[in-house]
């Protein structure tokens, strides 16, 4: 039986440049902007993973990796003029987003059926229907008075919903 386990470093780099509406910050709900949003930073991860040698030719592996978080910063930019009936309303904000990534459990067999002839199999589980149910965007130090004062702060936080079949499934109810 062998043991093992292991940390890693995680780089995400979020980049939007789009069309992009507001979801959940109340003062802004349902406008649209152009938005260039820029954000990276890093975490980490955890995993773990032992291997049973079953006969001299037949082995079993299983692993688990943690669920991981990665804090990033950068900027959001944009123009909010044409949502607004104005010509030209440009926005600077500091932004943060945070992007959690799921839990992923593995399994595998290894045979060795001849001594140049090795076959082996794996199967992985990902948490996938409990990651990016939503993306939260927090905006601060935003540098437009007329947009701060439509929002009454210089700070917002949007919260997106990621899962298309929960939008979908409200849409018709």
């Amino acid at each position: 039986l062998r043991l093992g386990v292991s940390v890693g470093l995680l780089y995400n780099r979020n980049q939007l440049r789009s069309p992009f509406i507001f979801q959940s910050e109340p003062s802004l709900q349902g406008a649209k902007t152009l938005l260039d949003l820029r954000t990276e930073g890093f975490g980490w991860d955890a995993r773990a993973g032992l291997l049973f040698e079953l006969t001299d030719s037949i082995q079993l592996g299983l692993a688990y990796r943690g669920q991981a978080t990665v804090e990033t910063d950068g900027t959001a930019r944009g123009d909010a003029g044409v949502q607004l009936g104005v010509p030209s309303l440009p926005f600077r904000y500091d932004a943060e987003v945070e992007t959690t990534f799921p839990h992923q459990v593995s399994a595998g067999v290894s045979w060795q059926a001849h001594r140049r002839w090795r076959l082996a199999g794996q199967v992985d589980w990902i948490g996938w229907a409990d990651a990016f149910r939503t993306l939260e965007v927090r905006l601060t130090d935003g540098d437009n008075a007329t947009l701060n004062e439509v929002v009454g702060s210089s700070s917002l936080t949007d919260r997106i919903p990621l899962n298309w079949k929960d939008q979908i499934g409200r849409a018709h109810v």
